[in-house]
Order: C-alpha cells, then sequence, then structure tokens
C-alpha cells in the first residue's frame, strides 16, 4: 500500500482522506453493535486519552470485561482502515487509576492468548460488513520518504506508514 504525497500531507495535518471515513457517531454505533452481538465488554478511548491529538480510536474488547488482555481495534479517524492487535489494560473499580498498552506498530497483527485469537475474525467481518479495511503490519511498514516529520509520541524516524496513519501528537 502506498500513498500519494497528497494522502500522505492530509494524513499528517490531520485531514480525512476521503469520504468514506465514517464519523465517530459510526464507531460509537459499531462499537455497541460489537459488543452486543459477539456479547464483548470494550473500554474506548474516544477522547484523545485527556490530552492532544490521536488519529484513531482505540477499542480495546474483552469476552470478559475484566481487566487483562483484549482485543486492541485502532480505527482510523481519517480513513477507512483500521488494525488489530492484543493490549493488556487494568484499573481498579471506583479508582481514577488505570494502566494501559500504548499502540505500537510492533503490536500490529500480535496475538499471544488464544481466547483474543479467537475474536479476530468475528470483529473483523463486522468492521468489514461497515466498509472499513483491516490493514496488516505488512500494508503499514513501507518507509515514508526520507525527511517525512510525523507529529507522534508512538514512535521515532525513520517513520513508516503506520505512523502516518495511526499517530498521537500530545
Amino acid at each position: 500500500m502506498q500513498w500519494s504525497y497528497e494522502q500522505l500531507e492530509c494524513l499528517l495535518s490531520g485531514e480525512k482522506l476521503s469520504e468514506r471515513c465514517l464519523s465517530e457517531t459510526s464507531y460509537r454505533t459499531i462499537c455497541v453493535g460489537l459488543e452486543r452481538d459477539l456479547k464483548l465488554k470494550s473500554r474506548i478511548e474516544w477522547c484523545h486519552y485527556g490530552s492532544g491529538y490521536a488519529s484513531y480510536v482505540d477499542a480495546w474488547f474483552s469476552p470478559t470485561g475484566q481487566p487483562g488482555s483484549g482485543l486492541v481495534v485502532l480505527l482510523s479517524r481519517l480513513s477507512h482502515y483500521f488494525v488489530m492487535m492484543q493490549g493488556s489494560k487494568s484499573w481498579s473499580k471506583g479508582q481514577l487509576a488505570a494502566s494501559s498498552y500504548l499502540p505500537h506498530s510492533s503490536m500490529t497483527d500480535q496475538f499471544e492468548d488464544p481466547e483474543i485469537s479467537k475474536l479476530v475474525g468475528p470483529v473483523q467481518r463486522v468492521l468489514e460488513g461497515h466498509g472499513l479495511i483491516r490493514l496488516d503490519a505488512a500494508d503499514l511498514d513501507t518507509p515514508l520518504p526520507a525527511g517525512t516529520q510525523v507529529a507522534t509520541i508512538l514512535g521515532d524516524p525513520p517513520f513508516t506508514q503506520w505512523d502516518a496513519l495511526f499517530y498521537w501528537e500530545d
């Protein structure tokens, strides 16, 4: 997968790539449907981690809803693409403190827990049914042109297409 210079500029300036992008309202509807239809619980970061700007919605799904490993789906705010990975969250009931993974390109398509692996197919089918396209690690490991800067705290140069699509600037 390769973007044109114009598409890359759109991504890096926080502009949507096309009209096919879904709104936050659409993503909320899809996530509620996933929870209901697949009997999952979720923790979803809608607000850019409380500061800055995240170019994606960070959705974590678990069959139990309990702290621990879950299926992470990063839904691009700027395109109709998503990636999947495994990540852990922990929190205590009634407490504000929590801990969580910080998404990174190396996590894409990594599923160590067999229970999490079982969720990948059903979740992917639902998302694709809404016109979203799953990208895998190989799709996103292409380096960006030399000298391209990405305002992200999730990675360091040299940047790849993953960095252009899934970034968080604080």
